[in-house]
């Protein structure tokens, strides 16, 4: 799966293949965006397994910072 990582405040993560944000966009934990140094915005290739609650990451393959203007990726 990739996307454009999308932050909550409280550190968790979805990533988003458009702007609006859906029920099947992967699950990123706190604890993975913080060990891999992701941030809003990073174009993220990565595994992700399907649960109960819809898809999550587990296997973060390629983060690619995206660089921005005017805040807008």
């Amino acid at each position: 799966m990739y996307g454009y990582l999308a932050l909550n405040p409280k550190g968790f993560g979805h990533l988003r293949h458009q702007a609006a944000a859906g029920r099947q966009d992967p699950y990123l934990s706190a604890n993975l965006v913080r060990d891999m140094g992701l941030r809003e915005g990073d174009y993220i290739d990565a595994l992700a397994t399907w649960s109960d609650r819809g898809p999550a990451v587990s296997i973060v393959g390629r983060s690619i910072p995206i660089p921005c203007r005017n805040g807008v990726a």
